[in-house]
């Protein structure tokens, strides 16, 4: 016997879990491709696919072999963390994604909030040493992430990205949720490893375009991705370096917003200087 009602099949909630995710987008983009050949376009972006690269990889692995031959756990955890890293790339935008679901022990959750921001910090000064400067803002929670076929959704995302396309410089933001989570990680741990791991942040005062979020300069939590960028910068000083990368590849950089950015930019690899070190590498 039927009722003459239609039902509607029930969807099981996918298996999610949480972690960093970071929304990162090239500057530029839109005049970088109209002004250029898609041939020439395509060969640069080729050239600065995101993931464990050789080049990446080989600097990660540097670091994991610089971990304590007695520390074998430590080791096997940082290699997997390196491999946990999921990377969707399209058209200007990358979203990188670390999971560490709850279960898992804090030790493991140190490594990779670390590799984590060791990978963004080689996305953001990769994309500046190819003349393709980019800004971001890593964030953390809930999310659902499928490779194939790709689907990625979750609430990390959408802070992310509201945050990283309300910023007037190339740089990458900690939202809220993604500050706290560093803060959360670096109060359980040692001064000597809270040291190493805070030093991949640094305090600034953003400048953002106006929105709900952020109306006007903030003190935020910011990623120290200039102290990764020296061996690019030769014996440039930092205004002609970024003034050369934002007007590479046939990029448009006369507009009074494009020069705030530069200015912005400038002025925040010069805070960070006077943190790292010098970045100049004097010509042999």
């Amino acid at each position: 016997m039927t009722t003459g009602k239609s039902t509607t099949p029930q969807v099981q909630n996918p298996e999610t879990t949480t972690g960093l995710v970071g929304w990162f987008d090239i500057l530029g983009y839109k005049d970088f491709m109209k002004n250029s050949s898609l041939g020439y376009a395509i060969g640069v972006l080729k050239g600065i696919q995101v993931g464990v690269q050789p080049d990446r990889l080989a600097r990660i692995n540097g670091i994991i072999a610089c971990l304590p031959s007695d520390k074998e756990n430590e080791r096997i955890i940082a290699e997997q963390a390196r491999d946990s890293a999921s990377w969707l790339v399209f058209s200007d935008t990358v979203v990188l994604a670390m999971p560490f679901p709850q279960s898992e022990p804090f030790n493991v959750r140190f490594v990779k909030v670390g590799m984590y921001l060791e990978l963004a910090k080689d996305l953001m000064s990769h994309y500046m040493g190819t003349g393709l400067p980019a800004r971001g803002a890593i964030s953390f929670g809930e999310f659902y992430l499928h490779e194939n076929p790709t689907l990625f959704a979750g609430r990390p995302l959408i802070e992310a990205q509201s945050w990283a396309e309300n910023q007037e410089w190339s740089g990458c933001v900690f939202t809220p949720s993604g500050e706290s989570i560093v803060n959360q990680t670096a109060a359980r741990l040692p001064p000597d490893l809270r040291a190493v791991l805070m030093s991949e942040t640094v305090r600034y005062t953003v400048a953002c375009s106006n929105n709900r979020e952020s109306r006007s300069p903030r003190s935020m939590m910011c990623l120290n991705w200039p102290n990764s960028i020296a061996g690019l910068m030769k014996d440039m000083d930092i205004p002609t370096f970024v003034k050369r990368q934002f007007s590479r590849h046939n990029k448009n950089t006369s507009s009074t917003g494009v020069q705030a950015k530069i200015d912005n930019t400038i002025k925040f690899m010069s805070h960070c200087e006077s943190i790292n070190g010098p970045y100049r590498k004097p010509s042999d």
